[in-house]
């Protein structure tokens, strides 16, 4: 069904009509299909997803405490994926070359220019406080730090680099082979 062109070229229109005849054509309600779709896709709950479920008061009755509860998804960056992101964008290019050199607002505009993740700036047509992104930020700043990922000891900015905690099988053997 993706690989048709009936939407005109729209390739989000043909995903969006292709999710919506798989999610409705098989027993169980569309709803409950999304969300197993979705929990496995986000691997939600697990060591290392993208999301983590919490309980949250969907409707709030006239006496404290009482009420719907239900669940609320949030993306987390956890350790390997924060792992993940840094070593696949200080790794060397091709043979023979060094690992890229990232400071750490590069690799903030690398997390919210390629992957969506807006850590240290509100997203487009949002009010975030600014006290909450600057929270966001040195939170980030001191995980990466705990995972041994970010180097500085001054408070410039360009001054603090990401690196690497692992060295590539070439790198570790001295040649290109395995050993």
């Amino acid at each position: 069904m993706l690989g048709e062109e009936v939407n005109g070229g729209d390739p989000g229109r043909a995903l969006a009509e292709a999710l919506a005849a798989a999610f409705a054509g098989a027993s169980g309600s569309g709803t409950e299909r999304l969300n197993n779709f979705l929990s496995s896709a986000l691997m939600i709950d697990d060591v290392n997803g993208l999301a983590k479920r919490r309980k949250v008061m969907i409707h709030q009755t006239r006496r404290k405490g009482q009420g719907r509860r239900g669940d609320a998804l949030s993306l987390v960056l956890t350790n390997p994926v924060i792992e993940y992101l840094v070593h696949r964008h200080i790794r060397k290019t091709g043979k023979g070359r060094k690992e890229q050199i990232l400071s750490y607002p590069a690799f903030l505009h690398i997390l919210r220019e390629r992957y969506g993740f807006f850590v240290d700036r509100a997203p487009p047509n949002m009010s975030v406080p600014s006290d909450v992104l600057q929270r966001n930020r040195r939170m980030l700043e001191r995980r990466l730090r705990d995972l041994g990922l970010l180097t500085g000891v001054n408070d410039a900015e360009r001054m603090k680099k990401i690196k690497g905690r692992y060295l590539a099988q070439q790198d570790a053997t001295g040649r290109g082979d395995a050993a």
